[in-house]
């Protein structure tokens, strides 16, 4: 039984479904997918945050990766949110890339982690920069508003990638467990760093929406961490199997699936999805008491 389980795996996807726990905040879903999509805009002010609460505090651009990612922050909460790829042609050729280590995590926390070599590079090329910023802004937040401050990392596509790698940097090295949201974030990390990832950040979200290829890639030698979300229409998806992925990805929809644009709106509807089944719940229990 299990040898016709795994092929049946392989072919089909295990039919297990995760979903969204249910004491997280869905309103800061949404904001973080929004703050996801914004990001993406050129002028990067003020103005452009306003209506969900947050003001830049940084933008940052550096090349030659053309790693671009914004500093925000509303209250005592402090957004990183990295800027992901707006070719899908390139997120495909990022998976070309081989696997480097990750000097900055000691062997002794799970052995040889590696990452993404294109995606490290990225991220390495604004490190000190963003670690610094954080740092500064929650001294800051400690000092004027006597509040302890919360970091949500965010991102889409490869700026999902780059906010894997600075979550978890952040937290071995700074100390600082973020929450975690992504969408659409391609894989960066080998069997180790994902399990390493799953230990530490435990309050982590990547979505990824039906049709959508990029969160595969690449397909040999890396794994996502295990706190994934798969969601469609507004149900939540079992993962499909390896063989019903490649025919996804030849689909022309997978890059229409891939957009932060598909992600917001199909976060809207998975909302009202899970907050009728949620007051369907309530009453129920009141009904049986």
């Amino acid at each position: 039984m299990g040898f016709f389980k795994s092929i049946s795996n392989f072919f089909c996807g295990k039919a297990f479904i995760r979903e969204i726990p249910e004491d997280a905040d869905l309103k800061e879903i949404q904001e973080a997918a929004a703050l996801s999509s914004r990001v993406y805009k050129d002028n990067q002010s003020d103005e452009l945050y306003d209506d969900i609460g947050y003001r830049v505090e940084t933008f940052i651009n550096r090349k030659p990766y053309d790693t671009q990612l914004a500093v925000l922050q509303k209250e005592h909460i402090i957004a990183v949110v990295f800027r992901g790829t707006s070719s899908f042609e390139d997120a495909k050729q990022d998976a070309l890339f081989r696997k480097e280590r990750l000097t900055f995590i000691p062997e002794t926390l799970g052995g040889v982690i590696k990452a993404h070599r294109g995606v490290l590079a990225a991220y390495m090329s604004v490190r000190a920069e963003v670690k610094t910023t954080v740092r500064e802004l929650e001294s800051r937040i400690r000092r004027k508003l006597r509040a302890v401050p919360r970091v949500i990392v965010t991102g889409h596509s490869l700026g999902g990638g780059l906010a894997l790698l600075f979550a978890l940097d952040m937290a071995i090295t700074m100390t600082i467990k973020a929450t975690v949201r992504t969408f659409g974030a391609l894989r960066v990390f080998n069997k180790k760093g994902a399990k390493l990832f799953n230990r530490t950040l435990p309050d982590t979200i990547l979505f990824r929406s039906d049709g959508d290829i990029v969160p595969t890639l690449p397909k040999i030698g890396y794994k996502h961490p295990e706190l994934f979300v798969r969601f469609d229409n507004g149900e939540y998806l079992p993962r499909p199997g390896r063989i019903r992925n490649i025919f996804k990805m030849l689909r022309p929809s997978s890059y229409k699936a891939h957009g932060i644009i598909q992600y917001v709106a199909q976060l809207a509807i998975l909302e009202e999805t899970i907050q009728q089944k949620r007051a369907n719940g309530h009453a129920n229990k009141g009904e049986k008491k």
